[in-house]
């Protein structure tokens, strides 16, 4: 296909699956737009010189992109190890659930970007590859496509991508919002387990942390769910991934910790709870006590779907606090 400046072959062809815009003359072009009159960008030339080339397989795009992606952060991946995990035949393609989930395999983490054209080049100059999701087609006959942004110059008003059979492929940036519009500006990136994409939002994250430990060890996610307490410190979910992925390493004292500090920024009842449980564990039986009571006055005011997950904790303590009557009971 050409219509973009020179060709892409080898073009990664993909069942529709997402609705597309209608076709028009002179598509809009509102990202590029505001890009170029913001100034936001910084530096306005840039391009990694050093990005691995997998020169694609047929209907390999999605294989080949996640291979250089993964190359690029030190990780060594062949397409066709990716296609055996992403590759979907019937479709003669990769969908962007299998973009995503496929890298977690490899330890590595998977965020879905903001669909913004200015977020996108701030991710690649910061190291952080973006694959992109194109349509080379029309609306009506669709041709998927996944390339990876590797460079852009905005003087120029142009966008450099490593695509197909092509090392470097440079075309306008209008050009590129048309193609990219179409599948709703779908981005992606990878990283390794506690770095973060500068522009994703917490709840992208927070899918992306989910996502990684449901097939990651403990050890591995505590580090992600750290990153993103970090990031975000009065958001609830990062500490409670944190502090259970310590919990499941046996780590109860360091738990504690995390559980403690997430109380001070986000006060919510299953927090109490987890404080609870690990002071239990660790025999701390006034302080369990202390942290099951004020959850459950908390999920009473306010929170009331914990109530009975803190009232077996209360009780759980409570009977672990009375005398032993039985002798030789083990008690």
């Amino acid at each position: 296909m050409r219509g973009l400046r020179g060709s892409l072959t080898r073009i990664c062809v993909l069942a529709a699956i997402l609705p597309v815009a209608g076709c028009a003359l002179l598509p809009p072009t509102p990202q590029t737009n505001a890009l170029l009159g913001d100034g936001m960008v910084q530096p306005r030339q840039w391009e990694n010189t050093h990005l691995p080339l997998v020169l694609q397989d047929p209907d390999y795009c999605g294989p080949a992109a996640l291979a250089m992606s993964l190359g690029a952060i030190g990780m060594a991946a062949t397409q066709e190890d990716l296609g055996k995990k992403v590759f979907l035949p019937g479709r003669s393609g990769t969908l962007q659930t299998e973009m995503l989930a496929g890298p977690r395999q490899f330890g590595v983490v998977s965020f879905e970007l903001p669909r913004n054209l200015s977020d996108l080049l701030q991710e690649a100059n910061h190291g952080h590859t973006p694959i992109v999701l194109l349509n080379l087609g029309l609306s009506w006959a669709p041709r998927w496509h996944y390339a990876l942004v590797m460079g852009y110059d905005l003087d120029h008003r142009e966008i450099t991508l490593r695509s197909g059979t092509d090392a470097r492929e440079v075309i306008p940036l209008k050009t590129f919002e048309y193609t990219w519009a179409r599948s709703n500006y779908w981005a992606m990136t990878i990283t390794r387990p506690g770095d973060l994409p500068q522009s994703v939002q917490p709840e992208q994250a927070e899918q992306a942390a989910l996502g990684f430990e449901r097939i990651n060890t403990p050890q591995q996610a505590a580090r992600v769910w750290a990153s993103l307490a970090q990031r975000w410190p009065d958001r609830l979910l990062p500490y409670l991934g944190w502090g259970n992925a310590l919990t499941a390493q046996g780590h109860h004292d360091e738990a504690e910790r995390i559980f403690k500090q997430g109380t001070e920024h986000v006060d919510s009842a299953v927090l109490w709870n987890n404080l609870a449980q690990a002071r239990l564990t660790q025999h701390n039986l006034p302080g369990a006590r202390e942290a099951a009571q004020t959850g459950l006055a908390l999920a009473q005011a306010r929170e009331p779907r914990w109530t009975a997950a803190l009232q077996d904790t209360l009780n759980t303590i409570e009977q672990a606090s009375r005398p032993c009557t039985t002798p030789g009971s083990g008690c």
